[in-house]
């Protein structure tokens, strides 16, 4: 459509025209270009994404499992924080 519109328009109007068709034509050039460089960036990170989110679960699961274990080991009703606590009583008063 626009290429039959510049046959039909005068040349001063066709040579508008033309330059920012032209104009337009660079720009969305070098939008591409810069999605591509920006989706590049993403791809990079993305193994590094996975490993952290990998990672962060499996340290989740070692609190957990710490956490059962300690509040397990001979008293069950007592919570991580009073069995810190008296952790650091021991080592700060020795018996």
């Amino acid at each position: 459509m626009v290429t039959r519109f510049m046959e039909t328009a005068d040349s001063t109007t066709a040579a508008v025209l033309q330059g920012k068709l032209a104009e337009v034509s660079q720009r969305l050039e070098q939008l591409c270009l810069q999605q591509q460089e920006k989706e590049s960036s993403l791809k990079r990170l993305l193994p590094q994404a996975e490993m952290f989110e990998h990672l962060s679960g499996k340290l989740q699961q070692f609190v957990e499992n710490k956490s059962r274990m300690l509040a397990s080991g001979n008293q069950p009703d007592q919570d991580i924080t009073r069995f810190f606590q008296q952790i650091q009583v021991r080592i700060y008063l020795p018996c």
